[in-house]
C-alpha cells in the first residue's frame, strides 16, 4: 500500500466517527476493500464512492479521495475514473457553497462523460450544473441545462425524470416571471404523477403551483392548490411536508392581511405558523422553524401584539443568518433527489462489480492458505518419519 493512501486510510478512520450511523456500515465496508485494492480501476470506484459518502460530513477528506481517484484515473487510462472524480470534487465544493468551483468541476467531468458518451451521467451532470446556476439566480442558465436534461430523458422515454425536469422547469420559468410556460410545466409533470399514482411528488407540485399564484396574487387558486398538497401530506404521514404547508398557509394568509380583512388574516396567519413551529419543532428542522418564527413575527405585528412580535424576531434573526429560502429548499428537492438516486444506482452497480472481484481475491487468497497449510502438514509427516528411525535407535 503506498504512503499516501496509509495516510488517507489513517485519516478518514479518525473522521468516521463523526458520520451518521446508516452510512457507517458502507463505508468502513469500502475501506476494507480499499486496504488492499490493486492500482486498478476498482480502486478508483472505490475512491469515488468513498468521496461521494465523505462529500457531506468532511469535504477535505472527500477532497483528498477526489484526487486520489483523479490521479489514479490518469494513470491507469481510465476516463470515466475521471469523469467521476471529478464530478465527486464538484459536489464537494457545492456542498461547502463554492459554486464557482463546484461549476468548473462540474464541466471538466461533463467534457469525460461526453467522450464516452455515458448518457446517463450526462444528464446528472447537467442537472447540477442547473441547480447551482438556480442557486445562483441564473435562471436563463439554469433552464438551457435543465432543458439540455429533459431532452435525454425524452429520448430514453424515462418518465419518472421526464416529470421531475417538467417540475423543475415550472419553478425556472416562474422566477424568469414567464407565468405561462411555467404552468405549462407544472400541468405536465402533474399529469404523469397521477398516470404514475405518485401522490408524493403530485403534493411538491401542487405547492410550486400555489407558489406561482401568490406571486400572481392569485390567493384563492394558490390556497385550493395548498390545501390539496397538505391533504396528502397528512394523509402520508409526511410530517416535514406538513410543516412546510402549513408554513405556506401562514405565508398566504399574511400576503392576504396586507389587502383585506387584516386582523383576521394575521390570526389565521398565526394558527397555521403555530401548527408549522410545533411540528418543525418536533423533527427539529431549523429552516422550517426558522421561518415559522418570522411568519408570526410578521403576524403579531400586525395584530399590534408588540411583545410576542419582538420574541418571534429575536428568535427569527438568530437563525436566518445561516439560511436560504423555505421555498427554494422545497423547489430544489426534486434536483437533489434524482442526484442522489441516480448516485446510489451507479454507487451498487460499482460496488456488485467490486464484490465480485472481491469474492475472486478472497478465493485466491482462500487457495493459497490451502496450499500453506498442506504444505506445513507435510512438512510435520516427513519430520515425523524422519524421527522415527533415530528414536527406535535411542
Amino acid at each position: 500500500m503506498d504512503k499516501k493512501i496509509l495516510i488517507i486510510l489513517i485519516l478518514l478512520f479518525t473522521v468516521n466517527l463523526t458520520v451518521f450511523s446508516q452510512d457507517k456500515k458502507k463505508i468502513d465496508s469500502l475501506l476494507n476493500k480499499l486496504k488492499i485494492a490493486k492500482e486498478d480501476t476498482n480502486k478508483v470506484n472505490l475512491l469515488n464512492n468513498l468521496a461521494y459518502y465523505y462529500s457531506k460530513p468532511n469535504p477535505d477528506s472527500a477532497f483528498l479521495l477526489g484526487e486520489e481517484a483523479f490521479s489514479l484515473s490518469k494513470k491507469i487510462n481510465y476516463t470515466k475514473g475521471k469523469a467521476l472524480s471529478m464530478q465527486n470534487i464538484a459536489y464537494t465544493n457545492y456542498k461547502n457553497n463554492d459554486f464557482a468551483e463546484a461549476l468548473n468541476f462540474y464541466h471538466k467531468s461533463l467534457d469525460y462523460f461526453i467522450e464516452i458518451k455515458d448518457s446517463s451521467e450526462i444528464t446528472i451532470t447537467y442537472t447540477e450544473i442547473a441547480k447551482i446556476h438556480y442557486r445562483l439566480n441564473n435562471y436563463d442558465n439554469a433552464i438551457k441545462f435543465m432543458t439540455k436534461s429533459l431532452n435525454i430523458y425524452e429520448q430514453k422515454k424515462d418518465l419518472k425524470n421526464i416529470s421531475k425536469s417538467y417540475n423543475n422547469l415550472g419553478v425556472l420559468y416562474k422566477y424568469v416571471g414567464n407565468y405561462d410556460t411555467a404552468i405549462i410545466f407544472f400541468q405536465k409533470a402533474l399529469k404523469i404523477h397521477i398516470q404514475r399514482k405518485d401522490s408524493v411528488s403530485m403534493s411538491m407540485v401542487y405547492n410550486n403551483m400555489a407558489s406561482l399564484y401568490i406571486m400572481k396574487n392569485d390567493y384563492k387558486q394558490a390556497e385550493a392548490y395548498l390545501q390539496k398538497s397538505l391533504e396528502i401530506k397528512e394523509k402520508k404521514g409526511l410530517k416535514s411536508g406538513m410543516a412546510v404547508s402549513y408554513g405556506n398557509l401562514a405565508e398566504l394568509y399574511n400576503s392576504l392581511a396586507d389587502s383585506i380583512n387584516s386582523f383576521q388574516n394575521y390570526k389565521i396567519s398565526i394558527s397555521y405558523a403555530k401548527k408549522s413551529l410545533a411540528i418543525a419543532e418536533e423533527i427539529d428542522d431549523l429552516d422550517i422553524i426558522s421561518f415559522a418564527y418570522s411568519y408570526l413575527m410578521t403576524s403579531y405585528k400586525g395584530i399590534e401584539n408588540y411583545k410576542d412580535a419582538l420574541l418571534y424576531s429575536e428568535l427569527y434573526k438568530r437563525t436566518q443568518d445561516s439560511l436560504y429560502g423555505i421555498e427554494k429548499a422545497l423547489e430544489i428537492e426534486n434536483l437533489q433527489a434524482e442526484y442522489d438516486s441516480e448516485k446510489i444506482n451507479n454507487e451498487n452497480e460499482q460496488l456488485k462489480q467490486n464484490e465480485i472481484l472481491m469474492q475472486e481475491h478472497l478465493q485466491n487468497q482462500k487457495y493459497k492458505n490451502y496450499i500453506l497449510i498442506l504444505g506445513i502438514l507435510f512438512l510435520l509427516v516427513f519430520a515425523i518419519v524422519m524421527l522415527i528411525p533415530i528414536l527406535f535407535l535411542w
